[in-house]
């Protein structure tokens, strides 16, 4: 019997998946399969921090397939005991899952930028899968739809990661080599030992006054707490900026994208979100997007951040020349700092497109 494990998450304050649609369509895939009584599905929603390891324990599965948002370096986003963001890193996710190595053997990770989180994991789980940048609802949807598809006939991990990919070429969205598929066994053979590295925290006993000093002073105590507070405060504020600026640079890169397919199929820029046919709106809680069409040579899309302390990105495609080949190429670009004004129009050079000053490239979109 194999058992898989969904686990949701989609906090307050953050872009809107398509969760429910994603897991409805994998719990209808296993129920028609050939081999469906092989399997047993779990959906855990609105999960938190803490319940990672709860849920794992408790149903012991064999397949682990994480359902929501992800912000590359900083981690996955979870929720915490309030609803609001939770960001967990890769160290932190491959640690526990090494706890749970013994049962678990596939780990999916349908969330952007998870590639990082995945590399980590896999030190411990035999195959594990991650996006190497930001994915859409619907190719998301129809990775995991072609993935546990195959699952259910019978098919192996590896075929069904290649059918999942598969599936996302047909439905004709250019996003078939974002899913990353990565083995245990691989990157032992590359000598990959990056093994995440668990440092205790740091000793503050030492910083604390004894309650044996007779010269006992509080301050130094009252001080330490506020520092404290002041830091956790923080932090949390900075994994939720991070959390909101993952919905834009997953959309400007889906839009940059679709772009790229719109010319290729008609020799023009869409001019509109509805011409590409994305569920995304023009404007979001966090962010409010604009296409502009410049010209028949490139596109711009703008993600303007509509509160303090957000960065503001512009992604661009060219139609350009690259090695006697008519192609477009694609990137976005953040500002260095928080703005609420996208940096300037990025330019190509060659065949390389340099970002505007204040700004970085996020790479290839």
């Amino acid at each position: 019997m194999n058992k898989i494990l969904i686990l949701a998450a989609n906090p307050q304050g953050v872009s809107r998946l398509r969760l429910e649609e994603e897991l409805r369509d994998i719990e209808e895939g296993l129920l028609r399969a050939k081999k469906r009584e092989q399997f047993v599905l779990k959906l855990a929603l609105a999960v938190r921090y803490r319940d990672i390891h709860r849920q794992i324990m408790d149903f012991e599965p064999q397949i682990v397939h994480f359902s929501g948002h992800g912000a590359g370096e900083d981690g996955l986003v979870f929720e915490d005991v309030k609803g609001g963001v939770k960001l967990v890193d890769a160290e932190a996710l491959a640690g526990l899952f090494e706890l749970f190595a013994d049962h678990v053997k596939c780990v999916l990770l349908n969330a952007c930028y998870s590639e990082i989180q995945a590399k980590a994991i896999a030190q411990h789980i035999d195959y594990v899968i991650g996006m190497s940048q930001a994915i859409g609802d619907k190719a998301a949807i129809e990775f995991a739809v072609g993935f546990y598809d195959a699952l259910g006939a019978g098919k192996s991990v590896e075929f069904a990661y290649k059918l999942g990919c598969r599936l996302i070429r047909i439905a004709g969205i250019p996003e078939h080599l974002t899913p990353t598929l990565l083995t245990r066994k691989q990157l032992q053979a590359e000598n990959l030992n990056k093994t995440a590295s668990w440092l205790p925290d740091p000793d503050i006993n030492s910083k604390v006054p004894s309650a044996d000093n007779s010269k006992f002073d509080i301050d130094p105590l009252l001080q330490l707490v506020n520092k404290l507070s002041v830091t956790a405060l923080s932090n949390y504020t900075e994994q939720v900026k991070k959390a909101k600026q993952s919905e834009a640079k997953s959309y400007i890169g889906s839009i940059n994208r679709s772009q790229q397919v719109f010319y290729l199929e008609n020799s023009k820029f869409a001019s509109t979100l509805e011409e590409l046919e994305l569920d995304i709106c023009s404007q979001t809680e966090n962010y409010e997007y604009k296409i502009i069409v410049v010209d028949q040579t490139k596109s711009v899309v703008t993600a303007t951040a509509k509160t303090d302390g957000l960065k503001s990105y512009i992604g661009v495609v060219f139609q350009g020349n690259v090695k006697g080949d008519d192609t477009t190429i694609a990137t976005a670009c953040e500002t260095v700092n928080p703005s609420k004004i996208p940096s300037g129009m990025p330019q190509l050079v060659g065949s390389k497109i340099q970002c505007d000053p204040g700004s970085v490239n996020l790479g290839k979109s």
